[in-house]
């Protein structure tokens, strides 16, 4: 199971707490342990070598990892770090892998980071490789990316170089800004420095603003929104993009109380909606009865009547292997018990029949939770649009368990 940022999050918290230390250092403890790996680096070593943090660093990684592989889980970082490791260390495996390609492309270049880098060199050994990449479209430096991978492939591997100038989106005037703007910040990149130009004839209008605030700046674009629909134009003509995803809220509301009708696109990503996650969650389960996020997530959701405490007994019952286990040797109160048993009756019921017919184990949960009625109850604004998100879901797995 691959536990995303959140859930692997939860686990070194808990980690953390485990060894007595403040989880004010939960951001801290996770970029350690993440740039360790992103650079293919041994973690316990590498956090010994920071400046700042002791032995009991080592015994927090040491306690998130056991908590992952009681989990049957890795961690996003894990995917590469594991892959290499594996490539590097087993010849066969490592054959067996290349011998599946004929070439070997890699996009975005710039973004790559130092696993990654190493992973191109290990699987490019059998086969032509071919990266596209601008040193002046980094964005990911502070996850781990790094621009100069793109002088260190051309120092490796020698490659013909192709720049791509014409540009077919932009008029001559936006170009030409582009260009100014880059001459001015290429500092070492002059060799690789791209000169953009077009067909347009049309010059095209450049027009820059800077506002004293987000709130002044919506207000601006909503005023000028407006006065072009006044003028003629659909409101279907305008689109806004933004950088970062906490902007779209005052674009949102705004908007709303100008009268301008918006949607929103990619505020919140599929996967990460609550009802997305809760039905995957379940799935997950019953594949893996030792997920210990995906058993968090959907104990108690819908309600079942559990408190806190009995959550908590249940996770110090737990020692390895199966939480179902945990369930049965939980000490409960009646009305707990009688929840657990519904519980465990709910998983041994759809347990052999998952990993072959996902789809129609998934509509079966959907109606024994009554999780429509719990949409109903608990989102009472936006229920039918979670529903038909599970409905989505639902459509995806149909698609995927049909096509084998």
């Amino acid at each position: 199971m691959i536990y995303d940022e959140g859930e692997a999050g939860k686990i070194l918290k808990e980690a953390i707490k485990d060894e007595g230390e403040s989880i004010d250092y939960l951001d801290m403890y996770a970029s350690i342990i993440t740039s360790a790996k992103q650079d293919y680096q041994n973690v316990r070593e590498t956090i010994l070598m920071t400046p700042g943090v002791g032995p009991i660093a080592v015994r927090i990684y040491d306690r998130y990892r056991q908590r992952l592989e009681a989990s049957n889980a890795v961690d996003f970082d894990d995917l590469l770090y594991f892959t290499v490791d594996i490539f590097s260390r087993n010849e066969y495996v490592r054959r067996k892998w290349q011998s599946k390609f004929g070439y070997l492309l890699i996009d975005e270049y710039q973004d790559t980071n130092g696993i990654q880098l190493t992973l191109t060199e290990l699987l490019a050994q059998t086969m032509p490789v071919v990266a596209v990449g601008d040193f002046m479209q980094s964005i990911y430096g502070f996850r781990g990316g790094r621009v100069e991978n793109i002088k260190k492939y051309i120092s490796i591997f020698s490659p013909d170089i192709i720049k791509l100038e014409k540009n077919y989106r932009s008029k001559r005037g936006i170009l030409k800004l582009a260009n100014m703007i880059v001459d001015r910040s290429a500092n070492n990149w002059e060799d690789l420095l791209l000169k953009l130009w077009t067909d347009h004839s049309e010059y095209g209008k450049v027009e820059f603003q800077q506002f004293p605030s987000n709130d002044i700046e919506v207000s601006d674009v909503a005023d000028k929104v407006i006065r072009f629909h006044n003028d003629g134009y659909s409101y279907d003509d305008f689109a806004i993009l933004v950088r970062s995803r906490y902007l779209m809220r005052g674009f949102e509301e705004t908007f709303l109380r100008c009268g301008i009708p918006c949607e929103l696109v990619g505020a919140t990503g599929f996967y990460q909606r609550a009802e997305i996650r809760d039905m995957v969650s379940y799935l997950r389960f019953l594949l893996n009865p030792a997920d210990r996020a995906a058993f968090e997530r959907i104990i108690n959701r819908p309600k079942r009547g559990f408190g806190d405490k009995a959550v908590a007994a249940i996770k110090a019952a737990y020692k390895s292997g199966s939480w179902v286990d945990a369930l049965n040797t939980t000490k409960l109160g009646a009305k707990a018990f009688a929840e657990v048993q519904r519980f465990i009756g709910l998983v041994q019921k759809h347990e052999p029949n998952v990993d072959g017919k996902p789809f129609e184990t998934l509509m079966a949960l959907l109606e024994e939770l009554k999780y429509q009625e719990f949409l109903e109850k608990v989102c009472k604004d936006d229920w039918d649009d979670r529903w038909n998100n599970v409905s989505e879901l639902a459509n995806m797995l149909y698609t995927a368990q049909t096509a084998g």
